[in-house]
């Protein structure tokens, strides 16, 4: 179930918070990385936490990208 499994979220845009809002009614851990930072009240309120892109890939067991590709 997802209350059992870390969620890794690369890019913490609208999309990667409307997500973690989600995962978190599950019970999820999850993982967050993105160059910008959501505000504290947001990390607290989703027991979400930053972390580096190589800490979120290892503790991951799903990982979701949302970026942007400018190219």
């Amino acid at each position: 179930s997802l209350g059992e499994c870390v969620v890794g979220i690369i890019g913490m845009g609208n999309i990667g918070r409307a997500v973690a809002r989600r995962l978190s009614a599950f019970g999820a851990r999850i993982l967050g990385n993105d160059p910008v930072i959501p505000c504290q009240e947001f990390l607290q309120a989703y027991k979400f936490e930053m972390v580096d892109k190589s800490q979120l890939l290892k503790e991951s067991d799903i990982v979701k990208v949302n970026v942007l590709y400018q190219g």
